[in-house]
């Protein structure tokens, strides 16, 4: 377990931090608000049923669990899983820095009302937010729903599935355009037929 903050509150609440994992190469961190019990208890982030679809919205895309690195705002889990307060978002800032520093992400992508407000510092609802892209640090955040607002809001039926489904093939287009395919050489032409010499009269 990697220890941080010698004086975090959430820290002195919680026994298990949960606070990353991933791929540390180009990646789409997905920022949550903090980790639920199935999360705290699993040690991993986005897991069960939350954690299946997001598996299945990046495999859509083409893309792996292995190659996305998902972190937190906040490092440990918020008793009774409310919103963290603002001492606990700013102890738990530099961590973050650092793990977006040492990750050096393109693209960003933020679930939930929550992370898109910290990130865009924005008062804007994340119904009004998603289905863009937006510059932040010379990277890009393209915000969407969290998996476990599709869940609890009706699933495959609900409007936000489809909403979400967008957005990630928005995020597979903002990567696609990041890294253009090579243009192949154009093939080569073929070699002329030998001339043939005349026969004598």
């Amino acid at each position: 377990r990697l220890q941080f903050f010698d004086s975090d509150r959430l820290a002195d609440i919680m026994a298990i931090q949960v606070t990353g994992h991933g791929a540390h190469r180009d990646a789409c961190p997905r920022r949550n608000r903090g980790d639920g019990a199935d999360e705290v208890n699993l040690r991993c982030l986005m897991a069960l049923r939350t954690g299946q679809l997001l598996t299945r919205m990046l495999g859509e895309i083409g893309l792996g669990r292995g190659s996305v690195y998902i972190c937190n705002i906040v490092k440990c889990r918020p008793p009774g899983n409310r919103d963290p307060q603002e001492d606990e978002i700013e102890s738990c800032t530099p961590w973050l820095v650092e793990q977006i520093s040492s990750i050096q992400p393109r693209v960003i992508v933020t679930l939930g009302n929550f992370a898109t407000k910290f990130v865009l510092q924005t008062q804007q609802g994340i119904t009004r937010m998603r289905g863009k892209a937006y510059p932040w640090h010379g990277r890009t955040v393209i915000p969407t729903f969290h998996p476990a607002a599709i869940l609890h809001g009706g699933g495959e039926k609900s409007r936000q599935f489809g909403e979400l489904r967008e957005d990630f093939e928005l995020v597979r287009d903002t990567l696609a355009a990041m890294d253009p395919a090579p243009v192949s050489a154009p093939a080569p032409e073929p070699a002329p037929a030998p001339v043939q010499a005349a026969e004598p009269a």
